[in-house]
């Protein structure tokens, strides 16, 4: 099977956390959306899987992931990994009180 690199760029509290601004993820050519988060989460352990993933295993709201320069929001982790560029990016809020 053909594998391809995909470069992943971080931003905000992802890039914070992790301490990396950009690295590269050997996947299968055929990867899907689910193989670099779970490849991502096996290189970073709980300090990605903390900040980017739900209990159930999904993304978290304040989790944006960039593909080739589109944003999709409705982004289903099974669909195949339409690119080689990746930039994920996790909103920081700020305190909000009264």
């Amino acid at each position: 099977m053909a594998a391809r690199t995909v470069t992943v760029r971080y931003l905000g509290l992802a890039r914070n956390v992790l301490g990396v601004v950009e690295e590269g993820v050997e996947l299968p050519e055929e990867a899907r959306v689910r193989e670099l988060v779970d490849a991502l989460s096996g290189r970073h352990g709980e300090a990605f899987t903390d900040v980017v993933l739900r209990a159930d295993g999904r993304l978290r709201p304040a989790v944006h992931l960039f593909i080739e320069g589109q944003d999709d929001e409705s982004l289903d982790l099974d669909a195949q990994l339409p690119g080689d560029y990746v930039v994920m990016m996790v909103e920081v809020f700020p305190i909000q009180g009264g």
